[in-house]
């Protein structure tokens, strides 16, 4: 992944104030706000600045961003083992984006007071067994695009960020943190929940790309076709060539899934050839002689 300098982004000292990180953080919001900035790039500037701030402004998520070191933005960078294994709960971090890292990593923070965070300084969550688990059922789009879910445990409620590019079986573990009296926890509560893909009546997930069939008639697999093809991002045209057989696959570059680092996979449209029973006595007759020609040309 890349690093994402977010002093740098804010235009603040790596020790600055909470108040002078919300008061550049302001500032920034106003100029690069997409409904009202004129500025180039806009919008990527504002989003960037919203993430860095929503890291620095929070002392938890703050102190784990400190330990990661100072690198240039744009560096290729990887967390260190440590911080994977105090922060991540044994997660797997590679081929996300620095965005994607926090958001996972994070999710639970930000909803009801004290619902979650991390555990107590030397809790090895990667060794812990979580203490809530669950499973969640999302669609193609929501895993292709990231969604959210809320989760109720002990009467509290718990928003998770499941990211951009989950796949199915992906399990994600998120840090709750327990309040007074909750003994049952020991400190170490993490929520683990595990994705479930529902199925599509379109396209089939395998890997980090996405299969679909198509159908034809014989007379459009031998002389070539143009068929309209929907993706996850729209209707495409893809023109399939003389003599196509059945079974045949077709890649279309980027018009799968979003993937955790951001670049799309590709959509493999395998060609299958349907026959129908003539529609006319005239459809029938051009059949037969088709068939008389090619049996000719065996003999």
């Amino acid at each position: 992944m890349e690093y994402q300098d977010y002093y740098k982004i804010l235009g603040v000292k790596r020790d600055a104030s909470a108040a002078e990180i919300k008061k550049a953080y302001r500032g920034l919001a106003r100029k690069y706000h997409p409904d009202v900035s004129k500025e180039p790039r806009a919008e990527e500037r504002f989003k960037n600045i919203s993430m860095a701030y929503e890291v620095l402004s929070n002392p938890e998520k703050k102190q784990a961003y400190d330990q990661l070191g100072s690198y240039q933005s744009g560096q290729n960078f990887k967390p260190p083992p440590d911080w994977e294994r105090r922060y991540g709960g044994g997660g797997d971090f590679s081929g996300m984006s620095f965005s994607d890292l926090f958001e996972q990593i994070f999710a639970g923070f930000g909803s009801t007071p004290g619902a979650s965070g991390f555990p107590p300084e030397g809790a090895l969550r990667s060794k812990a067994v979580p203490a809530f688990q669950a499973d969640v059922e999302i669609s193609l789009e929501e895993a292709s695009a990231g969604t959210e879910r809320v989760f109720e445990i002990d009467g509290r409620k718990i928003r998770i960020r499941i990211p951009k590019g989950a796949q199915n079986g992906q399990k994600l573990r998120v840090p709750v943190r327990p309040r007074r009296g909750w003994n049952r926890m020991a400190g170490e509560g993490d929520l683990q929940i595990t994705v479930r893909l529902l199925p599509h009546p379109l396209f089939r997930p395998v890997d980090d790309h996405l299969e679909m069939e198509v159908p034809i008639t014989p007379a459009e697999a031998v002389l070539g076709t143009e068929v309209e093809i929907q993706t996850l991002k729209g209707r495409v045209r893809l023109r399939i060539p003389p003599a196509t057989s059945s079974g045949q696959s077709f890649r279309l570059e980027k018009k799968g899934m979003s993937k955790a680092s951001g670049v799309a996979g590709d959509l493999w449209v395998r060609v299958k050839i349907v026959a129908e029973k003539p529609h006319s006595e005239r459809e029938r007759e051009l059949y037969e002689e088709l068939l008389k020609i090619q049996r000719s040309k065996t003999r």
